[in-house]
This record gives structure tokens, sequence and C-alpha cells, in this order.
């Protein structure tokens, strides 16, 4: 076995090294259905700066420059007078009045909650409701409607939220400490504390009712801490840090994107996901080439997050058709992504109903029903066979752009099962918690003269805790995921006995 590096994948703000692993020559199997098994220099606008610029050019007499006529001259006061009125009468445009800005709230949107806990989930918005939010509090939908994703809410006046200028309120703190200050022969014990339990559990039951500012409730503990003033400023701002997660009301709305819901789950439920990391989802889109007005086929059983990618990769444009177990999709992720419905290009399709199952023909029809049940029975039989029929032509037809597998079925009867419905050159990602269950895959396609550019890589992932305001140093965390999963990737080929053939009689020279 041979182990290459492949080239670095940045995702954003984190750093994804990939280690590409090749196996040797197999043996090919046949098995048509899946089965079950235990990824001044020169401007923009073309003009020179000052550094660049050459000795300045001599003005010929006479010839005024066109910056200074028009800085210089003055506009008539009646035409100066109208335009302080326009400036002033002009209506403000308001975030409610474009619906078609994807970056503003919208009643009916799906966000991502994030609270000061660090704790996050996936909620809908509807006007005039209220959200909880348990120990942090309540808000008014309303208040929130027409503001921005992705900015900072705090709780005020019981029920009520407001825009706020950070997410965090360590500025409002001192934590300037002397050079010589250390951790060293500090004690945390219960008499640290001033406060009794009591007393900062009557100033919770207060600050729900909103009665206290959580700013105020933390400035109270850190005054009656013994040990604040003896920290260094690294730890100071940690223990503020500490203490705004049980007290601050400040939360984040975040837009639901792929990237945003992988993360989500990857914290809150990464079985539902499969422990499928967002620098593993990057390179599986990477891999695939997704683009707008593509027609994809994928077999995803993670939730619905590699569809829920693919339809935010392609704008909603195009076709993606899931093939699932039973009658019933179960991957709901793709909802949360506030797409509009006419944009819904989410086709389901069960793996059982490729091939016409019994229940698709007039003929199963009982004998021994009256004659309205056995109409209603007949409509609803001709319903499913003109559903099923028509996604079944649209999958035998062919001409798909790529192929995506995130699924508990073998990976390699999935590939055998799908391919042959790809156009030539067209990508295939799989992706797996384990390599071993990607290991008769690849030895298929390795072997195959229908698949080139085979391979198998392992995602690498390492996050930096970056400090607040300067405070502490740039360092990774020191505890992350060791295992991003494994991706299988390959390009489907048209082999061409002929051309092939021709090839070798020439000397290498085939006739193309």
């Amino acid at each position: 076995m041979n182990i290459l590096k492949a080239n670095t994948l940045d995702v954003k703000m984190e750093d994804a090294d990939t280690t590409a692993t090749l196996n040797q020559s197999g043996t090919e199997a046949p098995a048509p259905v899946p089965t079950t098994t235990s990824q001044k220099r020169p401007r923009d606008d073309g003009t020179a700066s000052d550094e660049d610029a050459g000795p300045p050019r001599k003005k010929p007499e006479g010839e005024r420059s066109t910056t200074e006529e028009i800085v210089t001259a003055p506009a008539p006061p009646q035409q100066e007078q109208q335009l302080a009125t326009a400036s002033v009468s002009a209506p403000t445009h308001t975030a409610m009045d474009d619906d078609d800005d994807d970056d503003l709230i919208k009643n009916g949107n799906w966000v991502i909650l994030q609270m000061a806990s660090d704790r996050s989930k996936v909620i809908q918005l509807k006007k005039d409701g209220t959200v909880n939010m348990g120990k942090f509090g309540s808000f008014l939908v309303n208040d929130v409607l027409g503001k921005p994703f992705d900015v900072p809410f705090e709780v005020y006046d019981r029920n009520r939220a407001r825009l706020v200028a950070s997410y965090t309120q360590i500025a409002a703190f001192d934590i300037e400490a002397d050079d010589s200050a250390n951790n060293k022969d500090l004690v945390e014990d219960q008499n640290s504390q001033q406060l009794s339990y009591t007393d900062i559990e009557e100033m919770k039951k207060q600050g729900l009712k909103g009665d206290v500012d959580s700013q105020e409730m933390i400035k109270k503990i850190i005054e009656n801490s013994k040990t604040f003033e003896s920290k260094t400023e690294f730890s100071k701002a940690k223990y503020i840090k500490k203490k705004e997660k049980k007290f601050s009301k400040v939360f984040t709305l975040k837009k639901p994107t792929a990237r945003a819901l992988c993360m989500h789950y990857y914290r809150t439920d990464p079985t539902k996901t499969k422990e499928l990391r967002v620098d593993t989802l990057a390179q599986m889109l990477a891999f695939g080439g997704v683009r707008a007005n593509s027609r994809i086929l994928v077999s995803d059983d993670y939730g619905g997050l590699v569809t829920a990618a693919l339809v935010e990769r392609m704008g909603g444009l195009g076709t993606v058709m899931a093939l699932h177990e039973h009658d019933t999709y179960n991957g709901d992720l793709s909802r949360y992504l506030n797409l509009p419905t006419a944009h819904d290009c989410v086709q389901s399709f069960p793996w059982a109903r490729i091939v016409a199952n019994v229940d698709e023909s007039l003929d199963a029809l009982p004998t021994d029903l009256d004659e309205k049940a056995l109409q209603q029975r007949r409509e609803r039989m001709e319903k499913r066979i003109a559903k099923f029929g028509a996604l079944r032509e649209n999958l035998v037809g062919g001409g798909w752009d790529g192929l995506f597998a995130a699924t508990h079925f073998n990976a390699k009867q999935v590939i055998q099962t799908l391919y042959p419905y790809l156009s030539g050159g067209r990508p295939i990602v799989v992706f797996a918690q384990q390599k071993e269950l990607l290991h008769d895959a690849f030895l298929y396609m390795r072997t195959s003269r229908d698949f080139v550019n085979v391979q198998v890589t392992e995602g690498w992932l390492r996050e930096y805790q970056v400090p607040v305001d300067a405070v502490g140093g740039t360092h990774p965390l020191m505890r992350m995921p060791a295992n991003g999963g494994y991706l299988l990737s390959g390009l489907k080929v048209i082999d061409c006995p002929v051309v092939a053939a021709s090839a070798r009689e020439k000397g290498g020279k085939g006739e193309r």
C-alpha cells in the first residue's frame, strides 16, 4: 500500500490537507442491486499610484483641470436647496422592502439559533411568534424580522430583542494586568467568590425578568471575586468568557447554509450525518465539479446533508435525484436552505423502484372490492404508476453529470448500478467513515476500463483558537477530531475498443 501526499485544500478559515491511499489490483464481482453493509502599483481601475507615476506633466497655459472645475464650481443657491431637500425627503430602503435579499431574515425562514453557551438548534421563525431559549430567556420573532443573518442580538425587557455591536462583552471590562502577574499561586475554591449561591440564583431570576442586565451580573460577580485581579490578562479573558456562557443573553441567528448545517450537526448530533466533517464535504463538492443546471445522482443516507450541499451549490437550478431505501425519503435538510419552492430540484426515487414492481400493474388490483373502492384503488395505483414511471424514465434515460454516495449500502454495488447512467467524463465521489468500506469499490474501479483517476483520499483538519481582542496567542485547539472519513473518487470514461486496437496496430497512434 503506497501513501502519497496530495494537494492542500483550504476551506475558509480551516486548513485541510489530503492524503491519498492507493491499493493494488483486484477482481471484479457482479452485483447489480445495493445491499446493506455494517469525504503605486496599478489600481483596480487601471490607473497608476503616486509611487509609480513619473515626473509631473507640465500643463500648457490656459489648460484647466477638470477636477478643479467640478470641485470649485459652486452650485446655484436654488439648486443647493433642491438637492438638500431631496436628500432629506428621499425614502429610506428598508430591509422588509427587498423580498429578494437572501441575507435578511424573513417570515418562515429556517435559522440556526446560536446561544452564548455554544449550544445551537435549527428553528423556523414565524411572525408574531416567540422563541424560547431556556435559561437565557425568550424573544419575539417580530423583533428580528428584516434584520441580517449572522449578527448578534441581545434579549432585553423580558422578551424583546435588539442588535448589539459585539458577540462578547470583554471590551466593557478592565482586564489589564501587571507584567509580573501569574496564576501560579492562585487557589480557586468556594471561598474565592464572596456572593453566595442564593445571591447568584436570585440575580438569574431577575435577569430572566429583564430587571438585571447580563453585563451588570458579570460585573458584580467579578467585583466579588477575590482572585480576579491576580490573574493574567489571558486568564481574565477566559474567566469573563466562561461567565458569559452562563449569564449572557446574546444570541445569533445564523443563515442555514450547507457549511453551517454541517458544523451544527457535527457538534450536536454527529450520528445523524455519520460524522461528516465540513472539510470532507467541501472536498466532495470540489471533486464532483458541481455547478448550476447539473443533473446529479446521489445516494444519501446521512440525513440529506450531501443532498442539501448539492442543491445549494447548484443554486436550486438543475436536478438532484436522491435514491433512498424506503418509499418515503427522509432527507429533510434541503428544506432548511430557505430556497424558493419553485427551485426545489430534488427528486426522490426508491432503490426498489428502479425495476417496476408488481404493485405498479393494474393487473394486481383485487377483484373482491365494490365498484367505489375499486375505483379509488385504481386511481391511487395510476398515480403511483405515472409517478415512478416518469422517475424511472428520467433515470434510465442517462446523461447524468455526476454520482455522489454517502450511504450504508455497499459502495461497489451502488457504483455498478448507477454508473451506466452517467455521461462520459463525469465524476464519481463516495464517502465512508472507514477506508475498509471502500476497498472493494476501489479495486473494481481501478481494474475497470470504464474509470480513470481513481483514488482514495483522507481529509485532515486543524482548527485554531484565535485570541479575543488580541489577548493571548493563536494556537491549535487542544482537542480536535482525529478522523474526517475517506473519499473514493474517479471519472467515468467511455471505452472504445476499436480505437484501442487501432492504436496498438499503428504503434500507439490510433485514429480518433
